[in-house]
């Protein structure tokens, strides 16, 4: 089983506090679910989020455009990233570094894109500066026969 720690502190927040009951379950659940992953973006559609927390989808994707106008999360494509995740966890380690390398490696190309669009603004992991650097430096220099995924994820220096 993986496990996720949440500080107590989250309900002293003033975003966390001032959310709806739905919203503060879909914000845990967002942190919470099965899928989160060390690079902190994960597939999740709207109906499986529907499914596992009993939330109807109008109501989802109100709290998605709130979660994204605050840059807590953001979505695209049944895609979730969990935009401040690496300020509370931190995955370090060559076996760490080795699952993040095959994580990007899955992901598409527009999915990257829109990673690297998202995480425009500072984020203080050395994954995150290296590998948009790296991305955007080397995005046209991509061998035909790989995913752009595979090529990116073997360029981050970690």
């Amino acid at each position: 089983m993986i496990t996720r720690i949440i500080y107590t502190e989250i309900w002293q927040d003033n975003f966390f506090a001032e959310l709806s009951v739905e919203e503060k379950l879909l914000f845990i659940y967002y942190l919470t679910n099965e899928s989160v992953n060390i690079i902190h973006l994960y597939r999740c559609n709207n109906q499986r989020a529907s499914a596992d927390t009993g939330i109807d989808t109008p109501i989802i994707l109100k709290a998605q455009k709130k979660f994204s106008a605050e840059n807590k999360m953001f979505f695209k494509n049944g895609y979730v990233f969990l935009a401040n995740a690496h300020k509370f966890e931190k995955y370090n380690g060559e076996k760490n570094e080795v699952a993040k390398r095959k994580l990007f490696g899955r992901l598409s190309k527009p999915i990257i894109d829109w990673y690297i669009n998202i995480s425009d603004t500072p984020i203080d992991t050395p994954m995150d500066t290296a590998y948009k650097s790296e991305i955007i430096n080397h995005k046209s220099k991509t061998l035909k026969h790989k995913s752009i995924g595979e090529e990116v994820a073997n360029q981050i220096p970690f």
